[in-house]
C-alpha cells in the first residue's frame, strides 16, 4: 500500500534563528525565563548535556 499523505507545505520565507526577532512582552516573567534558558544553553554546551536536569533526579548528597 502507498503512502497516501500529501507532501509537506513549502516554507516560504523562513529565516534561520539568528535573523529571526522575538516577541516584544510587558510580563517580566518572560525575560526571565529567558534569561535561565540562555545560561542553560550555555552551561550545556560547556558542561554536557546532562549538567541541567530536575535536581530530584541527582539524589541526595
Amino acid at each position: 500500500m502507498a503512502n497516501s499523505l500529501p507532501p509537506p507545505p513549502e516554507a516560504d520565507g523562513v529565516r534561520s534563528a539568528p535573523q529571526t526577532s522575538h516577541q516584544l512582552s510587558l510580563n517580566p516573567l518572560d525575560d526571565r525565563l529567558r534569561r535561565i534558558e540562555a545560561v542553560a544553553v550555555q552551561a550545556r554546551a560547556r558542561f554536557g548535556a546532562a549538567s541541567i536536569g530536575p535536581a530530584s533526579l541527582y539524589g541526595a548528597a
